[in-house]
């Protein structure tokens, strides 16, 4: 094997890693919609109440972003261009 079939294949399996790693992130999704639906409403009364669904919401945010941007990061990997070739293989010089 070339050493760049072999920065190839090791590319391609940080960005399954990476995908993986977002699907798993979006798994908590349900879960924050459900308790941000349970504090959301007009009928919030209580500052406990509010401070809930500011966390949820910001919990929910973030997940997003942080899935998405691992999303990105396994794209770019994938791609193996010469930023990521010569990350994964320096030149010894």
């Amino acid at each position: 094997m070339t050493n760049k079939l072999v920065v190839q294949l090791v590319s391609r399996a940080v960005a399954l890693n990476l995908v993986i790693w977002a699907v798993e992130t979006l798994v908590y999704i349900p879960g924050i919609v459900f308790s941000l639906s349970h504090y959301a409403g007009p009928d919030v009364h209580s500052a406990t109440q509010a401070y809930f669904y500011r966390y949820y919401y910001i919990s929910l945010v973030s997940h997003l972003v942080y899935s998405s941007g691992l999303f990105i990061a396994a794209v770019w990997v994938y791609g193996c261009g010469p930023t990521v070739e010569r990350f994964l293989l320096p030149s010894e010089e």
